[in-house]
């Protein structure tokens, strides 16, 4: 498959600090790929300086065969990319429906937006009976969907997931997952960052392993479970 996106010896400082330390990946269209590691590792500064919330102080990031590195998060996001951040950042005031709403406001494409409407409310069916309800009144996992949701309406053919499951009850975490691997089926690809390392390993197709800031080790999702440096690191033993 094509490459999607390229990351080359991107780096991000804050101050004094440097968070990324010349990271290289790639995705393929249609891929699940994740990047895992502890926390300060760099996840979130990756997914930050992709999008464009932050710029990195020196490499390079193409997508979609374009060079949009230092460029202007809403000229990425016409790109076709939808950057779903730690927290999930919704309008809580506003009710679900008016939040799925809001996201379609740059789409011209009025029937598809109808018809994406209508998936996101099959992918995720408490959305659809909450529709009505203020944003901040949903519960974490509710909030979640909510915030997936609401970059499909974006109409992006990729998404940027910043730890979906944080906060979450296993119930949950597993429904979100299963959600991810439908959207994924559908066409989507999907750039995953996670802090739990199984979840995130059994879903992707691949994955890299972010410590202080430097890609430690990548391959094979499937491969990595089974490796036993990441089996003691980062998926306790087991």
């Amino acid at each position: 498959m094509p490459k999607i996106m390229e990351v080359e010896n991107l780096e991000v400082v804050y101050g004094v600090i440097k968070a990324l330390q010349g990271i290289s990946f790639y995705i393929e269209e249609g891929e699940i790929v994740t990047i895992i590691g502890a926390n300060g590792a760099g996840k979130s500064s990756t997914l930050r300086a992709i999008s464009g919330m932050v710029h990195p102080s020196s490499g390079k990031i193409r997508f979609k065969n374009k060079d949009v590195t230092n460029s202007p998060s809403h000229m990425i996001a016409r790109q076709g990319l939808s950057h779903v951040p730690e927290g999930r950042g919704m309008l809580t005031k506003l009710t679900v429906e008016e939040n799925l709403i809001l996201a379609t406001y740059n789409r011209k494409d009025h029937d598809q937006v109808k018809k994406d409407m209508e998936d996101v409310y099959k992918q995720f069916p408490r959305l659809a009976e909450r529709k009505k309800q203020a944003a901040g009144s949903l519960s974490g996992g509710e909030q979640q969907m909510l915030a997936i949701g609401r970059a499909l309406m974006t109409g992006a053919d990729t998404l940027l997931l910043d730890e979906p499951s944080m906060g979450l009850a296993p119930l949950i975490v597993t429904e979100i997952f299963a959600v991810i691997k439908r959207i994924n089926h559908s066409g989507k690809t999907i750039l995953l960052v996670e802090q739990n390392a199984m979840t995130a390993l059994s879903t992707a197709h691949r994955a890299y392993i972010l410590e202080n800031g430097v890609v430690l080790k990548s391959g094979k999702a499937s491969d990595l479970i089974s490796d036993p440096e990441v089996k003691a690191a980062y998926l306790g033993g087991h």
